[in-house]
């Protein structure tokens, strides 16, 4: 009897030392080898600095009463994301989740990139090339997308559908699915500019040196992207070393187009910066612009602003290429999210859970819409579901359209800031009758490949926001 007593007397030590040992292991971190996570270990997700981090933690909290898994939400320095990431991969605490701005982060992490191929949320995407691809794995899913076209006042073209006089024969903005018919509408606008008091249809083509560069570059990939389809490759799947810009006369024929009929002048075009070209549109001087669907913000902010919210419509940016009549918005991924290959199996599990969760539970895509403002390209979302502003409304009822396919770009033809900046000052040049359109296209050849190569060297990335 004395002899079982010190057998498990001896037992139970062995049990509590190891407890103690299991007691010792750091908060929030894997417990490897057990098959499962401890309720205090939390699911790391890296997002970007500042607001957005902020409401993704109250989605997280959210998460946590209703599944009991911990979402620890860390925040990037501010403009120093791809930095961040790098030192936080060094560490214990590496996050599940992270962030990828294209091709370019892609090539820098892919060893660290899940593939989501059969993931939920990679499912219920509306159109899967959204996605971020590289030899036909699934690494990237966006948190959102942003649209991208042609802005115009509603008010403006109405009255010149009213016009007795007008030379072409159009009725209304529902009957422009081409070049053609908008070269056409923009060609007689521009001779009623004063009856329909504007100076411009289009807005000045913002230029100026250091200028944001997205209006010209986007245009450029739109038709890059019909080059990329053609040859069978996916806009996000970095398969743009072949690229000849094979449809370069349409992109000139656009350009000329909303330049020859603006506010300003080519020569002036120099001096004019993407605020100037919202302002002139803001207050009536012209009918359209090129922007995104986050620009209804800056219109509505601008002093003196005379375009209202019911008048602000959006068109796809027609070239004349084949198959433009089914031709949607441009559409940009905000960020992708991507899940880390090197966490344990439960924790990457747990990482697209929440994810998932984030674009299906009537919560989560609260958080998604109201708090973070997101265009969600996702099956479950509604239009009810939409950011309460008229350009994020237009985007999701052209990306709902049946029949009509969304142009998917990526910036990767364009990889640093460096890059757009060479090509706005090439794009100058031509306006102003300095270059040829043939040294353009020349830029988008040899040149680009140069700069993209010097990009990769250097690991340049945008910085993330979602």
């Amino acid at each position: 009897m004395i002899n079982l007593k010190k057998t498990l007397a001896l037992i139970i030590a062995v049990f509590m030392t190891a407890a103690a040992f299991a007691g010792c292991a750091k908060k929030g971190e894997e417990n490897e080898g057990t098959g499962n996570t401890a309720p205090q270990t939390a699911v790391r997700y890296l997002a970007s600095g500042g607001e957005a981090a902020e409401k993704y933690r109250q989605a997280a909290a959210e998460y946590e009463k209703e599944t009991g898994i911990k979402i620890a939400v860390e925040s990037a320095e501010e403009n120093a994301y791809g930095q961040t990431l790098a030192e936080k991969m060094k560490t214990d605490g590496a996050p599940v989740i992270f962030l990828l701005n294209g091709q370019n982060d892609l090539a820098l992490w892919e060893d660290y990139c899940a593939d989501l191929s059969d993931s939920r949320l990679y499912e219920s995407l509306i159109d899967e090339d959204f996605a971020l691809t590289a030899d036909g794995v699934v690494y990237g899913i966006p948190s959102g997308v942003e649209c991208f076209g042609i802005i115009y006042n509603g008010a403006i073209t109405g009255r010149y559908f009213a016009l007795p006089d007008k030379s072409a024969d159009f009725k209304s903005m529902d009957e422009i699915n081409g070049f053609e018919s908008l070269s056409a509408i923009v060609k007689d606008m521009q001779k009623n500019a004063g009856k329909l008091g504007i100076e411009g249809v289009f807005s000045s083509a913002p230029l100026k040196t250091e200028e944001d560069r997205a209006l010209q570059t986007d245009i450029a990939k739109t038709a890059i992207y019909y080059e990329l389809k053609n040859k069978g490759a996916k806009p996000t799947s970095g398969k743009t070393d072949d690229v000849e810009f094979q449809y370069a006369e349409n992109f000139k024929n656009f350009f000329d187009l909303c330049t020859a009929y603006s506010v300003s002048g080519k020569k002036d075009l120099g001096n004019k910066t993407a605020d100037n070209a919202i302002s002139e549109f803001a207050h009536g001087k012209s009918a359209m612009t090129i922007g995104g669907s986050r620009t209804w913000e800056q219109i509505k902010n601008t002093a003196g602003n005379t375009v209202s919210q019911e008048d602000i419509k959006f068109l796809p940016l027609y070239m004349g290429i084949d198959g433009e009549n089914n031709q949607g918005l441009c559409v940009k991924a905000e960020n992708y999210f991507a899940v880390n290959s090197k966490a344990s199996a439960e924790a990457q599990k747990a990482a697209r859970d929440f994810l998932f969760w984030l674009y299906s539970n009537e919560k989560g895509k609260g958080f998604i819409s109201n708090e973070l403002g997101l265009i969600a390209p996702f099956g479950s979302f509604a239009s009810a579901d939409t950011p309460d502003d008229p350009l994020a409304r237009q985007s999701a009822e052209w990306l709902g359209r049946d029949g009509i396919s969304s142009v998917t770009l990526d910036w990767v033809e364009f990889p640093s800031d460096e890059a757009e900046n060479a090509f706005g000052d090439v794009l100058l040049q031509y306006a102003q009758g300095t270059k040829s359109f043939g040294e353009v296209k020349k830029f988008l050849s040899a040149e680009r490949e140069d700069e993209s190569e010097t990009a990769k060297d250097n690991g340049t990335t945008r910085e993330n926001r979602a």
